[in-house]
């Protein structure tokens, strides 16, 4: 057994056997190492069960030339082959099911196939991009769509939504949520190709419904109120330093809070560091340094007035932006404080492989 087990992986190596692989385009940040001491071994890499209303995009790895090469799909009522370029077949997701995906070459010979369910969304999670980039530990899990969200009056919220199956999985897809209602908008999943962003910019008071779908179908409501700024009572710091080791990135973010103590989102301070006024904001970050602190001051301005708050932490002075950027942060949760270390570390994801 073990001279037959050897002699396939030595026919298999000098045969080209599995240099060919498919990847979808769902997770394409991932990074690996490969200093090119063995030959590699490729596994295709996919990321479903896909949304059922989104493209995907299966680009060929470890092929020489794939000129006249093409996708089949058995199931075009599942998985419907849009087009072939550039070593990239773009297919639609069109339906619920499983599809078999041939890949040919030019002389019509099975290069790979493999199988790929789509599935239809039965509900959409929301959750404030402002949480997410705090760094709440349960941030992953929350889900906001059943709440009313609150945003201040002519400000902008960023949410995050995820889409679900009747079963509770988590399916994949880009840029597939449609909003309709109170000046709500969406956009494309920058860096996390698992979810969508939602941005709410009420123009003014009052409770509204915000209409998600996917493909033409309804699937979540929102009820959103926009707050006047004169109804922002107080405003709250939040973030904690438990556990914080020296070096490590740290994140402050300020909320509006009503008279009946509701938060608001949309609410961006203006920042004061040690005296020096540095910008605007609802979010902080700085690097936590127990052997020096500096003060911050967050300014909430009113018609009348001001409402203000304090903290003291221990670091460098750090720097203030907005969670309604997406940008970087949106590689997931609490992405803002990582992607300092993205640029700096040959960070390595893992990814799920069949």
């Amino acid at each position: 057994m073990k001279y037959t087990s050897l002699f396939v992986l030595l026919m298999g190596a000098l045969s080209g056997c599995d240099q060919v692989a498919v990847e979808d385009d769902l997770d394409r940040l991932n990074i690996e190492l490969d200093f090119g001491l063995f030959p590699e071994n490729r596994e295709n890499d996919l990321n479903d069960p896909y949304v059922a209303g989104t493209e995907v995009r299966f680009r060929v790895v470890g092929a020489d030339e794939t000129r006249g090469w093409t996708f089949v799909s058995e199931q075009p009522e599942v998985m419907e082959f849009v087009s072939f370029d550039d070593d990239e077949g773009v297919f639609a997701a069109s339906g619920a099911g499983v599809a078999h995906i041939r890949l040919l070459n030019e002389d019509g010979d099975c290069e790979e196939e493999f199988d790929v369910e789509v599935a239809e969304a039965a509900r959409i999670s929301v959750v404030s991009n402002a949480i997410l980039e705090s760094g709440v530990g349960a941030a992953a899990g929350i889900d906001m769509s059943e709440e009313t969200l609150r945003v201040i009056v002519g400000g902008e919220a960023t949410f995050r939504t995820r889409y679900y199956d009747a079963s509770g999985r988590e399916l994949r897809g880009r840029n597939v949520i449609d909003a309709r209602g109170m000046d709500a908008g969406t956009d494309m999943s920058v860096l996390n190709s698992f979810s969508s962003w939602l941005r709410l910019t009420p123009s003014e008071p009052g409770l509204s419904t915000v209409q998600l779908s996917i493909a033409g179908r309804d699937v979540t409501t929102l009820t959103v109120e926009g707050v006047d700024a004169e109804s922002i009572a107080g405003l709250e710091l939040q973030g904690d330093e438990a556990g914080a080791l020296p070096g490590d990135w740290m994140m402050v973010r300020a909320v509006g809070i009503t008279g009946d103590d509701h938060e608001v989102f949309g609410v961006e301070p203006r920042w004061t560091v040690s005296g020096t006024s540095i910008g605007t904001g609802d979010l902080y970050s700085y690097r936590f340094d127990p052997s020096q602190e500096h003060s911050v001051v967050a300014t909430f301005d009113l018609e009348e007035g001001s409402v203000d708050s304090t903290r003291t932490l221990r670091g460098a002075p750090g720097s203030s932006r907005s969670s309604s950027s997406i940008g970087c942060s949106a590689a997931g949760d609490g992405a803002g404080v990582l992607a300092f270390a993205l640029g700096a570390l040959g960070l390595v994801f893992v990814r799920r492989r069949r």
